[in-house]
């Protein structure tokens, strides 16, 4: 066991939990909690559907307690690696 640190041990240890959401069934799930509030026409965007996914990020990513996570630990990023 060394006493000393390792100059060839890595800086930083990054720990990822990644959670996916498939934004047509976001786009779906708007359409519908939304039918009976709308005349029949709904203007839905990428904004929209970004704003679901914070809130459900919120809940996804809290403690199960109460407590909820600071969002400004979170990356938003689609496929590409684009980031919302």
């Amino acid at each position: 066991m060394s006493k000393e640190f390792n100059e060839d041990w890595p800086t930083r240890i990054n720990v990822i939990k990644t959670i996916t959401y498939e934004t047509e069934h976001i786009y779906n799930q708007i359409m519908e909690d939304n039918r009976e509030k709308s005349d029949g026409e709904l203007d839905i965007d990428l904004n929209d559907i970004i704003e679901m996914i914070h809130h459900y990020a919120e809940d996804d990513f809290s403690c199960g307690w109460g407590h909820k996570s600071d969002m400004n630990d979170l990356i938003f990023m689609d496929e590409n690696g684009e980031e919302y």
